[in-house]
């Protein structure tokens, strides 16, 4: 065995815009010219991001060179020569402005936000590798979009400047369960790197909301495709370079995908193209992900608060509904729909600094169940769904059940004896045996025998005997006014009559004797 075929060592990156030069020293078997192992790296120029302190120590490297560093010099200078001249013709041509993320002090590369170029980078993939099929998802890496548009002619120059790497396209397959696992990705799996959050662009088909104040891995609420709540279990192809295929940048279920398939065609060569046959391209506004809080368990006429656009105070990615890219406008209005974009209207609010107050209602009349609410900023065109659960409103407490009718021919009491009473006009004396009738039906109305309530009914006019079976248990309403008009019946308004259940010697008599105080006033059953 060969002493250096096992020994360890690895080549590392210098650096990154010819900040360094780097060195490596390898160890080769002089047998059959094979590397063995890398025994050294080191940067022959510290790193600098003062450009003209980098071109002051890469000439003076160059010039130490002798004749060698002066040819490689002319190279390199023959090439800018060349590329400007390859570089200028014009390709397309932008609207307005498309960019990477804005950082607050208004500067680009900002790659804890969407941006209107890695969407339109993600639109191309779909675009060329999507092959007509609707559910097919472009995405593109924020740290390999490296410039921008401005309004007007896009150069060769200009468009190689935004997919420098020579990436090759590439496609895979992902369950709908690894698609929300990429975004939830998104915040990376150590939050202490420089980058902790970086903003997936995504083709237009795809929208999702985020609640960051949830447990990593489960900010997601909901992803979208084409509007339809995405499958967890179904296989959707995922397009992009192959950077990110192989899971690059901290996606790494992205390089867990089935069948992952290289084109071999050049990012590059595939972006010029398709911005040619576009011819004119113009930057979506409209975001993908947008940050909700609410709840979700919606009540007919009952409001609920929803909070939209705010990020939290410890946010690694500070986004809202405002798109944070040049030209991109500030959204006015947020407007909450049914079951689509344009639906019945549920809520609207002033949007403001990106963020929404919503209080929703759902109105009278709604069917209940599962549903959607489409929240759409103006004028933005940014569109979040929120599935939802809709019950029906509250019943007002049931009134209190009638009693039960009162029977339509009332069972009378056993005679005791024949209540005889004195007209008032004519001094004519009537015998009043229909008052029998009326007890039966009371006492059977109340389900007890006024006798066991009250005790001696002696004396008690039979107008306020009636009165007496009212207030004893007929606390309905409608009760006492039958009891009150049956009573009537037997004696008429006018009359003025008295009943006599006592001794055969006041039967007997024939006379009305004066009522006596009862305690019938406080009877109760």
């Amino acid at each position: 065995m060969h002493p250096c075929r096992d020994a360890p060592g690895s080549s590392d990156e210098s650096g990154n815009y010819a900040s360094a030069i780097g060195k490596t020293t390898l160890l080769v078997d002089v047998d059959d010219n094979t590397i063995c192992s890398v025994a050294a790296n080191e940067n022959l120029t510290a790193p600098s991001f003062d450009e003209a302190t980098q071109a002051a120590e890469r000439d003076a490297y160059v010039a130490a060179g002798g004749a060698r560093g002066l040819t490689i010099q002319q190279i390199v200078t023959d090439a800018l020569a060349n590329a400007e001249v390859l570089g200028a013709p014009v390709i397309a041509d932008a609207t307005a402005a498309i960019s990477r993320g804005t950082n607050p002090d208004g500067t680009l590369d900002n790659r804890a936000v969407e941006s209107t170029m890695s969407n339109l980078v993600a639109q191309m993939f779909y675009d060329v590798l999507g092959g007509g099929d609707p559910n097919f998802i472009g995405v593109q890496n924020p740290g390999g979009t490296r410039a921008d548009f401005d309004s007007g002619d896009i150069t060769y120059a200009e468009a190689a400047a935004v997919l420098p790497f020579a990436n090759t396209l590439m496609t895979t397959q992902l369950t709908g369960a690894q698609v929300k696992m990429m975004l939830e990705q998104q915040w990376q799996p150590d939050p202490t790197v420089r980058r902790p959050f970086l903003a997936l662009g995504l083709s237009d088909n795809v929208s999702y909301t985020y609640d960051e104040s949830r447990a990593r891995g489960d900010r997601i609420l909901g992803v979208f495709i084409n509007g339809m709540p995405i499958d967890p279990e179904a296989l959707y192809t995922i397009g992009s370079g192959s950077f990110l295929i192989g899971g690059g940048d901290g996606f790494s279920v992205i390089g867990e995908g089935l069948d992952p398939t290289d084109t071999g065609r050049a990012d590059l060569e595939a972006w010029v193209e398709w911005l040619h046959g576009k011819a004119t391209v113009s930057p979506d506004y409209a975001k993908r992900g947008v940050p909700f809080v609410g709840e979700t368990a919606l009540t007919v006429g009952v409001g609920v608060n929803w909070i939209v656009g705010q990020p939290i105070d410890v946010s690694l990615t500070k986004q809202t509904l405002d798109m944070q890219a040049l030209g991109a406008p500030a959204n006015t209005v947020l407007n909450a729909y049914l079951g689509s974009a344009t639906g019945p209207l549920a809520g609207t609010v002033t949007v403001v600094n990106g963020v929404a107050m919503l209080t929703l209602t759902i109105p009278a009349g709604t069917p209940t169940g599962p549903a959607y609410i489409y929240l759409v900023a103006d004028p933005s065109g940014t569109v979040a769904i929120i599935p939802v659960t809709i019950t029906a409103a509250p019943q007002p407490a049931p009134l209190p059940d009638k009693p039960a009718p009162l029977p339509g021919k009332p069972t009378a009491l056993p005679k005791t004896g024949v209540a005889r009473c004195k007209i008032a006009e004519g001094g004519n004396q009537h015998s009043l045996d229909g008052v029998h009738p009326v007890l039966g039906l009371v006492e059977d109305h109340l389900g007890v025998r006024l006798e066991d309530v009250v005790g001696d009914l002696e004396g008690i006019h039979a107008g306020r005997l009636v009165e007496l079976a009212a207030d004893t248990g007929a606390q309905v309403v409608e009760g006492r006014q039958a009891v009150q008009h049956l009573g009537r019946r037997v004696l008429r308004p006018g009359h003025r009559g008295c009943v006599h259940l006592g001794s055969p010697a006041a039967r007997r008599s024939g006379r009305c004797r004066p009522p006596r105080a009862h305690p019938w006033r406080r009877a109760s059953v």
